[in-house]
């Protein structure tokens, strides 16, 4: 299980996300990949939108707002699970 205390979003990452979406929306999707990562790794499993939802008390509509942010950057991605793991 990953130690979240330390977790360090590579600069990369921020780079990139930057220079794809600019600085607001680069924050929104670090928040929603690495709440993700949270809850990934606090059931230790892969998760789905059910998950993330139960695990965040979140609706349906706050995450598909999330989701649309996201994809507007990764297209084919279905959810952060492969951001998270790189």
């Amino acid at each position: 299980m990953t130690d979240l205390t330390t977790f360090i979003v590579p600069p990369e990452l921020v780079r990139y996300l930057t220079s794809k979406a600019g600085v607001r929306k680069a924050f929104q999707l670090l928040e929603f990949v690495t709440l993700w990562g949270m809850a990934y790794e606090a059931l230790g499993r892969p998760i789905d939108r059910e998950d993330f939802q139960e695990y965040w008390g979140e609706s349906r509509a706050t995450y598909y707002r999330r989701l649309q942010t996201w994809r507007a950057v990764w297209p084919d991605d279905e959810s952060p699970q492969r951001v998270w793991e790189w």
